[in-house]
């Protein structure tokens, strides 16, 4: 999919296969704790070379992302599904790196267009491609939800299709109840204003004036996001259902007695 040549990068991909398959079927009955253990700490270890390789060579993701956005002719569809596949992998093993490693690979991902990737995903008509692409944003939003809604506010003014309308399109489609209720995680997510009240608070407390700054800053688009969002995607889409019920015959008795309170 992805040339790597680092002899070493490659020693550790191999090494954390034989490692997991080792741990996970060889030794699944007798491993101890202190083996179980140590076999762990290797793997974390490796793993950590491998994302910190790809996070600092901008051209295997560039390579990678080429697989989805610009497929070469008579490539498979299947490797296309198989670079979701990866990248999702990739981001979570990111999980457990330090907030430096895990920024820097996300940060990357995100500049070579991974809101791209994203897309593509949710609208796969394979669901484990959909899941796939659902958990991709979801840790993403996890690690920096407030970068995410900056980026869906600039889609917004730039009157482009913005990663929240996808996500209600996807929800008012999505047959698949996991996909849905994941989907439900990542918008409530996004609008979760605590997130960014909680994080300004951290950096305050760990002294970091530049965090504090960017926080102060997102929060005054904050309401303009919201408003984005409940004006457009939720009005037009969403909720769509509910305001159409007082114009259905079945329905007309149901909302005259919704604007009175019966005792």
């Amino acid at each position: 999919m992805v040339t790597i040549d680092d002899k070493k990068v490659q020693a550790r991909i191999h090494g954390t296969f034989r490692l997991q398959y080792l741990k996970d079927v060889v030794l699944a009955r007798i491993l101890d704790d202190p083996t179980f253990s140590v076999l762990n700490s290797l793997i974390y270890f490796y793993q950590m070379d491998i994302l910190s390789h790809i996070a600092s060579n901008p051209s295997i993701v560039k390579e990678l992302f080429a697989v989805v956005l610009e497929p070469a002719e008579g490539q498979p569809p299947e490797k296309m599904n198989e670079a979701v596949f990866f990248i999702q992998q990739c981001t979570s093993i990111a999980k457990g790196a330090n907030a430096t490693a895990r920024g820097g690979l996300y940060t990357n991902l995100v500049q070579s267009g991974l809101f791209a990737i994203i897309t593509f995903a949710l609208r796969n008509a394979d669901a484990a491609v959909r899941v796939a692409g659902v958990e991709i944003f979801l840790t993403i939003i996890d690690h920096d939800a407030i970068t995410m809604r900056n980026l869906i506010f600039k889609a917004t003014t730039d009157k482009t299709k913005t990663m929240t309308e996808t996500l209600v399109d996807l929800l008012l489609s999505e047959p698949d109840l996991g996909v849905k209720a994941q989907v439900a995680d990542a918008i409530r997510i996004l609008l979760e204003p605590n997130n960014s009240q909680g994080a300004m608070e951290r950096a305050g407390n760990a002294g970091d004036v530049n965090a504090v700054a960017k926080f102060k800053s997102s929060s005054q688009q904050n309401d303009q996001y919201l408003a984005a969002f409940f004006e457009g995607s939720a009005a037009k889409k969403l909720f769509l259902p509910l305001l159409e019920l007082e114009t259905r015959e079945n329905c007309k008795w149901m909302c005259w007695f919704g604007r009175y309170k019966i005792y």
